[in-house]
């Protein structure tokens, strides 16, 4: 193999392939989860994060195969498979993308933290392409637009051309345009979109609820929709899901529901899964629960802007659900992200839920777990775990 495309840090990562090849197949009893006798999830907690180790040489590209066309295949010539699966593995964890591997056939199903579900796959060239590795990355499902962006982060990755940061974090160069809406207008939109979002959430069609939680993400995400009408619609359905008054309007009732119908599924989780449940219902499940954990922590940043109201009756019921969420962070990595971050906000911001937090049972080992995921494969998960043990005052060494 020539060296000509191999920096330092591709040798590194190749050496430690090496090294660790002869164990690849025990990491199953250990750390990484096995699917089948080829799949693996990338949370194995060897030395910190974990390495995609594919079987070489690598499969050529399967006869009557088309490959994804434009820019979702390239070729990198003069390089090894090992070292454009160990920057293509980096640049997933940056981004803090789910992914499972494949190391036979050189594949990886990827999932975003936004639902955009990919695949990317390692091939050897034939002929004039015999000198390199061909990557195809094709999109199953979500966003085009998302897509695009995690399919030029893992090209340039592979192609060794730009050093990635977490992409997740929100984009320090988008700004909506500044509107002149007074702050009654402001309330009124809320009520409005609420309103709209509720209707969609008692639909009984399954798309319909999607789409409804995820307006209802959108709604209370400041990047999204502005910080004035996130902080709006999150303040709208704390302060009335935490009312005692039974004398409410219909506005007032519209928050609660909401609430209500976020708290339910948040409850019930996956425990709704048996094995009567299709595929298609498991999934639906697993993506209104995402979307619940989303808004909450949507909600809960908003809402700290000079404006908390964390002792409401619902903070209590969620923090059970938050630490249950860390416990499954090797299969539902987005998921623990989104609830850790929920909890450094309750931590911050109330004393009272604070204490229950603390002397929650199995919580630090529930942590450790969940940052050792985040080290391996999930940059945000890794980051938000280390602001509760910080808060905590806990400490893994």
């Amino acid at each position: 193999m020539s060296s000509k495309n191999t920096t330092e840090e591709d040798a590194k990562n190749i050496s430690l392939c090496s090294a660790r090849s002869a164990i690849s197949c025990q990491v199953n009893g250990s750390g990484s989860v096995s699917v089948d006798d080829n799949w693996s999830i990338n949370n194995s907690s060897l030395d910190g994060e974990a390495m995609w180790i594919v079987a070489l040489p690598l499969r050529s590209v399967p006869l009557n195969y088309p490959l994804a066309a434009g820019y979702c295949t390239c070729f990198v010539s003069d390089i090894g498979g090992n070292v454009v699966a160990a920057r293509v593995k980096s640049c997933l964890r940056l981004q803090s993308i789910y992914a499972v591997f494949n190391s036979r056939d050189a594949s990886a199903i990827c999932q975003s933290i936004d639902r955009v579900t990919f695949r990317v796959n390692l091939f050897s060239g034939r002929g004039h392409f015999a000198h390199g590795v061909i990557i195809e990355v094709r999109r199953y499902s979500g966003d085009s637009i998302a897509f695009f962006r995690y399919r030029c982060a893992v090209m340039l990755a592979a192609k060794g051309k730009a050093r990635l940061e977490e992409a997740n974090d929100k984009e320090s160069n988008f700004s909506l345009l500044a509107t002149d809406i007074n702050d009654e207008e402001h309330r009124m939109l809320c009520q409005e979109a609420l309103t709209d979002i509720l209707c969609l959430l008692k639909d009984e069609r399954q798309d319909t609820q999607l789409l409804g939680m995820e307006s209802l993400r959108n709604l209370t995400d400041e990047v999204k929709s502005g910080s004035l009408i996130a902080q709006e619609a999150s303040i709208h359905l704390l302060d009335r899901s935490s009312s005692n008054n039974s004398v409410s309007g219909d506005s007032d009732r519209v928050g609660s529901v909401i609430m209500e119908h976020l708290m339910r599924h948040l409850q019930a989780g996956h425990s709704i899964v048996n094995e009567k449940s299709t595929k298609f219902e498991e999934s639906h499940i697993g993506d209104v629960r995402l979307l619940s954990l989303q808004v909450f922590t949507n909600i809960m940043a908003n809402s700290t802007h000079g404006y908390a109201l964390f002792e409401g009756k619902f903070v209590p019921g969620l923090v059970p659900v938050l630490i249950e969420e860390l416990k499954h962070a090797s299969a539902r990595p987005h998921g623990a992200y989104f609830a850790a971050s929920c909890l450094n906000s309750i931590l911050q911001y109330s004393s009272c839920v604070s204490l229950e937090i603390k002397r929650a049972s199995g919580l630090k080992s529930f942590l450790s777990h969940a940052h050792s995921v985040g080290v391996s494969g999930h940059a945000l998960l890794q980051d938000a775990t280390e602001r509760v043990l910080k808060r905590l005052d806990i400490s893994l060494h």
